[in-house]
């Protein structure tokens, strides 16, 4: 893995909070999956999703914006190899650096499912449209 990591970046704003989602392009082959065992998350993948994880925790290190987040979603998850479950939305959020509650992830939720073209921004959803 030693070409350049090209990812999307997506611009929300959210009741005058700006979030920075970083996501993986279509076109990178490697896959997640997630478990819950033993009352801790694992991230499970295979010896080039380590190296993307690593990468991508290494960039995250050095952010200095706030509101700037990784999520790894549907098209690179898998089910999980040992009851074939659905795996969940992987999010990596720099502690300190990134406040994410409750009440934003819920908003966030409409527009980051919707897939927005790079650098756009989306229209603040009303909070009833996040339930929809």
């Amino acid at each position: 893995m030693t070409n350049a990591l090209k990812v999307h970046l997506r611009l929300f704003d959210i009741h005058g909070i700006t979030l920075r989602v970083v996501t993986l392009r279509p076109q990178t082959g490697v896959r997640f999956s997630t478990n819950y065992f033993h009352d801790t998350w694992h991230i499970l993948g295979g010896p080039d999703a380590s190296a993307l994880l690593g990468r991508l925790l290494w960039g995250l290190a050095f952010q200095r914006l706030p509101g700037t987040l990784v999520l790894i979603d549907r098209e690179h998850l898998v089910p999980t190899p040992f009851e074939a479950d659905r795996p969940d939305p992987i999010l990596l959020v720099p502690d300190g650096l990134t406040h994410i509650d409750v009440d934003l992830l819920a908003c966030a939720a409409v527009p980051v499912h919707r897939r927005r073209s790079a650098g756009t921004r989306s229209p603040s959803p009303s909070p009833s449209a996040a339930m929809t």
